[in-house]
């Protein structure tokens, strides 16, 4: 590929920049921690939203309170990236399906068919989460095509259309090829490896190639 060819592609991949995560109290989006604290304006940042099982214990979320949170942001108009996945011995029961199923329905419980294009879902099996672990492409291709199923059934086919579903979980360089070429993978959700300059460039100039030919 011709450096003119890379550069072109990059350029139609998205990078965004979001707070970590955001609380919902009173109706009003406050940040995490103290490091993270900024003027909300409207329409700028996306916002993060979690489960339980994605989020420190210690916070105490519930789905209810990913449900509020994620209408919060939406009423603020932020783009939302709902984090839905399930804990290692959930996997491991082959309950990944109907875990994953009541998170995305609790989540989405307080939301419409207007919110769709502002709305990502990335599914994030906890245990792949910074642990050097990632799911086998063919169980991220099943689990984010019933997310979309899930979508469907409670906005509308046409409206989760919109929804843009990713992969996150011990995404690298030399992995993020197979996860982007998955038919109904709308790109990655990328931890550890985006804090390394070179191998998050390559990254990104993986993910352009594939979705340069689509």
């Amino acid at each position: 590929m011709s450096p003119s060819l890379r550069r072109r592609e990059r350029e139609r991949v998205p990078a965004r920049v979001s707070p970590k995560a955001l609380l919902a109290a009173n109706w009003k989006m406050n940040p995490v921690n103290a490091g993270d604290a900024f003027e909300l304006v409207k329409g700028v940042l996306p916002a993060s939203t979690a489960h339980p099982e994605l989020v420190d214990v210690a916070m105490g979320e519930t789905d209810d309170m990913v449900a509020r949170k994620t209408a919060a942001a939406f009423a603020n108009e932020l783009s939302v990236i709902m984090c839905v996945g399930e804990l290692d011995e959930h996997y491991d029961a082959g309950k990944t399906d109907e875990v994953v199923t009541k998170q995305v329905k609790a989540g989405l419980g307080l939301c419409s068919a207007d919110d769709s294009a502002r709305l990502v879902i990335a599914y994030e099996p906890v245990w792949a989460i910074g642990t050097g672990k990632n799911a086998d492409p063919e169980h991220a291709y099943k689990t984010m095509r019933l997310i979309r199923r899930v979508v469907g059934e409670m906005i509308g086919a046409g409206a989760a259309r919109k929804v843009r579903v990713l992969y996150g979980g011990s995404v690298n360089a030399k992995n993020v090829e197979s996860y982007v070429e998955l038919p109904l993978c709308d790109g990655c959700l990328v931890g550890g490896a985006s804090l390394i300059a070179d191998e998050f460039a390559e990254i990104v100039n993986v993910t352009a190639g594939v979705y340069g030919h689509r």
